[in-house]
């Protein structure tokens, strides 16, 4: 048997397979071919969001910051009336409504080169953008960009107006509001209307108008002279001119009680005894004013008025204000039944009156109106 030399045997070497090259090669030139396209379809998935106006839209409100609103609303709020609230309040405000916008396109604004988008918050419009096409990209798609602006800030804004007291506070959110909100001083009472420019009067009270602009809350609160709260139902003439103590009330009662009897005979002529009948109501007005010179006026042409009887049936006050300085005024109404020739006829009157406090005690009538 031959002898086998290990020495001499030689493990075959081994040969790099030309497919695997190629496969290599193949894979990365795929590699870098998908690289490409998907380099060139993001560019162009750019170009085509750039060429849709929403996007165009999307793009100018995520860039708007807080100094940008309060460059877009710095003239506005600056030439707000009447406001409220102070610069920083408003802004924040305004960037709320920002934050919480949508907008539509506007078919009526638009036109094919410029579509017009407004802005929106809760269904209120509070600006337009208007767009226009910029240049062509390389796919050929063409973008669309901003091409104007315009804010209208007028709706998001709420003007309203209270009128009280003179003496009563009136706030907003804290804030006192002074005469930069008083838009009318001389605001006369209802109850007083017919009253004004007396000569008999002594300076009578007014209603004092505030107005007030605001954002947002209506945040207004009203006190009155002894600083309780008045809620917004009652910030009326009702409320405020209803300001006699129970005392006072009584006393104007009592002095009524006295009052219309001797003025439905002196109208009606009772007894045909017209001076009698003025001498007896005369115990209720004051002597030498204005009242007086019209109840003698009046009874001049009473010669002819005569009934078979009149009976008040009921006396009903109905509101009553201290005017101060002794003043008062009050409305009331009065049920007259009259005998006559067609026998008995009730009748409704009313009446307001202006009193004031006599030296020695009791009311005086000033001056008098029927309505």
């Amino acid at each position: 048997m031959a002898e086998t030399n290990t020495a001499e045997i030689r493990k075959p070497k081994k040969k790099k397979s030309g497919f695997a090259v190629f496969l290599l090669i193949w894979v990365i030139v795929l590699l870098v071919l998908i690289g490409v396209g998907l380099f060139i379809f993001r560019n162009f998935m750019v170009e085509y969001e750039a060429s849709r106006p929403i996007t165009a839209m999307t793009n100018y409100i995520a860039a708007l910051d807080e100094n940008d609103i309060r460059t877009a609303a710095q003239q506005y709020v600056a030439g707000l009336s009447y406001k409220v609230q102070s610069d920083d309040e408003i802004y924040s405000y305004l960037e709320d409504v920002f934050t919480g916008y949508t907008y539509a396109k506007s078919s009526s604004r638009s036109t094919e080169g410029n579509p017009v988008y407004v802005l929106q918050n809760n269904g209120i419009v509070f600006g337009e953008i208007t767009l226009e096409r910029g240049s062509e990209g390389s796919f050929g798609l063409i973008p669309w960009q901003v091409a104007g602006t315009e804010y209208k800030f007028d709706d998001l804004f709420r003007t309203a107006t209270v009128t009280v007291p003179a003496d009563y506070k009136v706030t907003f959110n804290g804030t006192t509001l002074g005469r930069a909100n008083v838009s009318d001083s001389q605001v006369k009472y209802e109850l007083l209307e017919t009253f004004y420019g007396n000569r008999e009067l002594p300076t009578l009270p007014y209603l004092t108008e505030y107005t007030y602009t605001y954002i947002g809350e209506d945040l207004l609160e009203v006190q009155d002279a002894s600083g309780l709260n008045v809620p917004p139902e009652n910030r009326n003439e009702d409320y405020y001119d209803n300001n006699c103590t129970a005392e006072e009330k009584a006393v104007i009662d009592e002095f009524t009680e006295g009052f219309v009897p001797c003025f439905v005979s002196f109208a009606a002529n009772t007894d045909y005894n017209t001076w009698y009948n003025f001498n007896q109501l005369m115990e209720y007005v004051v002597s030498g004013g204005d009242m007086e010179e019209r109840l003698r006026g009046a009874a001049g042409g009473l010669g002819f008025a005569y009934d078979q009887g009149n009976e008040v049936t009921s006396i009903s006050v109905d509101r009553y204000m201290n005017l101060g300085g002794g003043y008062y005024a009050f409305e009331f109404t009065y049920l007259v039944d009259t005998t006559g020739y067609d026998g008995v006829v009730s009748v409704t009157n009313h009446m307001r009156l202006v009193v004031t406090q006599r030296d020695w005690g009791g009311y005086a009538a000033v001056s008098w109106d029927k309505f």
